[in-house]
């Protein structure tokens, strides 16, 4: 396997970790039915006002309703916990391909 091919797992595994951590620690700090949107408002008063006019503009009034609003409902720690499980599939998957390709198949 080339360099740059294990970069790229050990790449994901981290970032994995790192939204890991974050999402625990929004578990932690804050109470755990805090929503996504009410953590945006304490960032930042505007915040949610001016995601929801960037999202309207650039994708439309449906991307809006379907997609970023019932994401806004959710708890604030279940995005990165959810980053970190696809990222955490993504590098086993390709740490695991890249380990079977050098390894000679079997035939009967």
């Amino acid at each position: 396997m080339s360099k740059a091919a294990s970069i790229i797992p050990r790449s994901l595994g981290v970032l994995a970790a790192l939204c890991f951590v974050g999402a625990a620690s929004l578990a932690i700090i804050y109470p755990p039915l805090t929503t996504l949107r009410r953590l945006l408002f304490q960032l930042n008063p505007d915040l949610p006002q001016h995601v929801q006019d960037v999202v309207r503009d650039m994708f439309g009034d449906e991307a809006w309703r379907m997609v970023v609003l019932p994401l806004l409902m959710r708890p604030a720690w279940l995005l990165p916990l959810s980053a970190s499980v696809v990222l955490a599939g993504l590098a086993f998957s390709l740490r695991s391909r890249s380990d079977v390709s050098g390894q000679p198949r079997l035939r009967n």
